[in-house]
């Protein structure tokens, strides 16, 4: 996707998507009817091949859409060209991914619990709808705000800079906003009333917090 974002093709990125995450919750949608309605068998293993069939043909689709923009032949010297100029990036990503999603339920439940991390991964499930405007932050932003920068200056990538927060701030800031004031309820409603527990609630509050400082900071870093 990031190769289509790159070159300005949105809507094969889209289409992309769609295989991949909407065909996931299309088949489990549908085993999961047929599990109620007719009681076919529907287990975690079984929810995790539809992950791994939908991924799997979402790539080999992104193999065709990107034959133009692959070269054919091996460069050694391009390999080191592109090292050189991103060696500097290696310690933050590896940062990044101590600091990342899944890694977080890790250092919870290695700290603390086990307990601990189902309440935290409990969650980060009700921010997997913002992920999308997330990925979209953290992968397109960068290339707008660079193309903005060269094209026409400092005074127009500051422009877009506060385009952008007139548009993420009150989106991203009314959805943390009902997440850390209705946090019980919300609870309640996605995994029943057993896991409505003090402390779920209290991380939820603290990850909504955290979650709309982390909006707020893609932005900036997209600008740098």
């Amino acid at each position: 996707r990031r190769v289509m974002y790159t070159e300005g093709r949105y809507y094969s990125a889209f289409v992309n998507d769609v295989i991949s995450y909407g065909g996931q919750a299309a088949v489990l949608a549908a085993f999961y009817i047929a599990h109620t309605h007719w009681g076919y068998p529907f287990t975690g293993a079984l929810a995790l091949w539809v992950l791994a069939g939908t991924s799997a043909a979402a790539a080999l689709l992104a193999c065709w859409q990107l034959r133009h923009s692959l070269a054919r032949a091996f460069n050694i010297h391009d390999l080191w060209e592109s090292w050189h100029f991103g060696k500097w990036l290696l310690g933050g990503e590896m940062m990044q991914w101590c600091a990342s999603l899944p890694m977080q339920v890790w250092w919870a439940a290695l700290l603390v619990g086990t307990v601990a991390s189902a309440d935290l991964r409990a969650a980060q499930i009700h921010f997997r709808p913002p992920r999308v405007e997330q990925i979209f932050l953290g992968t397109v932003l960068p290339i707008k705000f660079a193309q903005t920068l060269h094209r026409q200056g400092r005074a127009a990538l500051h422009a877009k800079v506060r385009a952008v927060y007139m548009f993420l701030l009150p989106v991203a800031g009314v959805y943390c906003m009902l997440l850390a004031l209705f946090p019980r309820p919300l609870l309640r409603v996605v995994y029943g009333r057993e896991y409505a527990t003090d402390d779920a609630v209290k991380i939820l509050i603290l990850y909504s917090v955290a979650a709309f400082l982390s909006y707020i900071q893609m932005v900036i870093a997209a600008a740098l």
